[in-house]
């Protein structure tokens, strides 16, 4: 039986945080989920609870997903970090990989694609 996983999910839209989390209840690799709207109180969380995985999103109020993967990465860099937005922008997927993201997701990805994705970084493999 594979390790099941605590995942962060960064948003600042209430709806797309409860979809997420809906969808990741679904998946057996899961064992807990944590929300952040953003940035700053994800960093808190981060502090409080022992996450292996943070998907959020790039278009944060304040301090962007990039720059918060930045901060994860410096303070906590055995988390992995996922990019989520809108769209497929290659600009944003090299920023994140450049901000040593672990992978990028669109919120338009099936529950399929979502935990082949989780489960790739939570294997240390890079996913786009």
């Amino acid at each position: 039986m594979q390790h099941k996983l605590n995942i962060l999910i960064v948003d600042d839209h209430p709806v797309v945080l409860e979809g997420m989390t809906n969808i990741l209840h679904q998946l057996s690799c899961v064992n807990s989920i944590c929300k952040s709207e953003d940035a700053v109180s994800a960093m808190r969380v981060l502090k409080e609870h022992n996450v292996q995985i943070v998907i959020t999103d790039i278009n944060l109020p304040e301090i962007n997903g990039i720059e918060l993967c930045r901060r994860i990465k410096q303070e906590y860099p055995q988390v992995k970090v996922i990019g989520m937005s809108t769209f497929h922008d290659p600009m944003y997927v090299g920023e994140m990989l450049q901000a040593g993201g672990n992978g990028f997701i669109t919120k338009n990805s099936t529950i399929q694609e979502i935990e082949t994705a989780i489960l790739a970084v939570g294997r240390g493999e890079v996913i786009v």
